[in-house]
C-alpha cells in the first residue's frame, strides 16, 4: 500500500483562522470594556448639574451603608436640626458617583415611592428645632454598581460621602 504523503493547510485556510480569532478576540475584549464603563453597569448614568441646589441648615448623617453584590443596598441616616427654628427636608434621596473628577447621578427617586422606603408616605418632613429623625431607605440592584466615592441626600440637607473599596466593604 502505498504511503500517503500529509497534507499540510493552504495559506489561504491558515489566514481565514487568524482572522476569526482575531474577531473572536476583538469581540470579547470590546464586550468586557463596554461591561466595565459605569454608564453600562449603574441603574442610571446621568452628569450631576451643577445647580445650587437650596440647602437649609440641616445636618444628614450617614449612620450605616451596605453595599450587596449585585449593587443593591441600604442606607439608615439621620437627619438634625441645630438650629433655633423649625426646618424641613425633602423625601427624594439621590445618590451620586465620582468618575473621572465629575459627579455623576446615579440614582434619584422620591422616598416614598414603593416597594423601597420603610417610613411614612409623606413628600415633605418637618424637623424641630433641636430635634433628630432617623430614616432607611433600601435601593434596588445596580446602584452601588462600581468601587469608588458616593454622596448620598435628601432635599434640603447637604449631601453625606463614602467609599465603596474594590472588595465591597463600606468607609464611613
Amino acid at each position: 500500500m502505498p504511503e500517503r504523503k500529509a497534507k499540510r493547510p493552504s495559506l489561504r485556510a491558515v489566514a481565514f483562522v487568524l482572522v476569526l480569532g482575531l474577531f473572536v478576540a476583538c469581540v470579547v475584549a470590546g464586550h468586557r470594556r463596554a461591561l466595565s464603563q459605569p454608564e453600562q453597569r449603574f441603574y442610571q448614568f446621568a452628569p450631576a448639574l451643577d445647580s445650587a441646589a437650596e440647602v437649609n441648615g440641616l445636618t444628614f448623617i450617614l449612620d450605616e451603608v451596605t453595599c450587596a453584590e449585585d449593587g443593591s443596598g441600604s442606607v439608615r441616616f439621620t437627619i438634625k436640626n441645630e438650629t433655633e427654628e423649625e426646618l424641613y427636608w425633602g423625601r427624594e434621596i439621590t445618590v451620586l458617583y465620582q468618575h473621572e473628577g465629575e459627579d455623576y447621578k446615579v440614582f434619584n427617586r422620591a422616598m416614598h415611592a414603593a416597594p423601597y422606603y420603610t417610613s411614612a408616605q409623606s413628600a415633605v418632613r418637618h424637623i424641630a428645632p433641636g430635634d433628630t429623625q432617623t430614616e432607611s431607605y433600601y435601593f434596588p440592584p445596580r446602584v452601588f454598581a462600581m468601587s469608588g466615592s458616593y454622596k448620598v441626600g435628601v432635599g434640603f440637607a447637604e449631601c453625606a460621602a463614602f467609599e465603596l473599596t474594590e472588595e465591597g466593604e463600606v468607609v464611613l
